[in-house]
């Protein structure tokens, strides 16, 4: 079975359509989502080389990634108070190595549930103003400071 061109690996870009970059970490990238939904909804990209599974790095890689995934998972938590936080690697869709850090509210759509449905039209979409978009990164960026 042939994938795709790998977009994690294609380009180097600050933002996507549906990402915004918050920061570069040792090994990996830190995105928010601009569906936020899920406030805070952010995932890390591992840098370097195209891998796609844990598994795939070496004790170092492996190391510096989950330094940058705790402290991603921790500024998250500090950023935004969820209830909940999930940490979700799934490589279904990008078989690049991401993990998806997705805080969890009482109050938000599948509390109590994987967010992930099955047929990506049944997600629910929330656009914010870019400005909003921006304080989001920013408070992501302070609570990583």
């Amino acid at each position: 079975m042939t994938h795709p061109p790998c977009p994690f690996c294609a380009a180097d870009p600050d933002e996507t359509d549906e990402w915004l970059l918050v920061t570069r970490l040792a090994q990996s990238k830190l995105w928010l989502s601009k569906n936020q939904t899920y406030r805070g909804h952010c995932s890390l990209v591992f840098l370097g080389r195209h891998v796609e599974r844990l598994d795939d790095l070496d004790g170092s890689e492996f190391q510096r990634f989950v330094v940058d995934l705790r402290s991603s998972l921790q500024a998250v938590r500090h950023a935004f108070a969820p209830d909940h936080v999930n940490v979700e690697m799934l490589g279904n869709v990008v078989r690049h190595l991401h993990a998806h850090v997705i805080p969890r509210y009482q109050d938000d759509p599948r509390w109590g549930q994987a967010i992930w449905m099955t047929d990506a039209s049944q997600m629910p979409v929330t656009k914010l103003p870019r400005a909003e978009l921006e304080a989001r990164v920013a408070q992501l960026r302070a609570a990583l400071a």
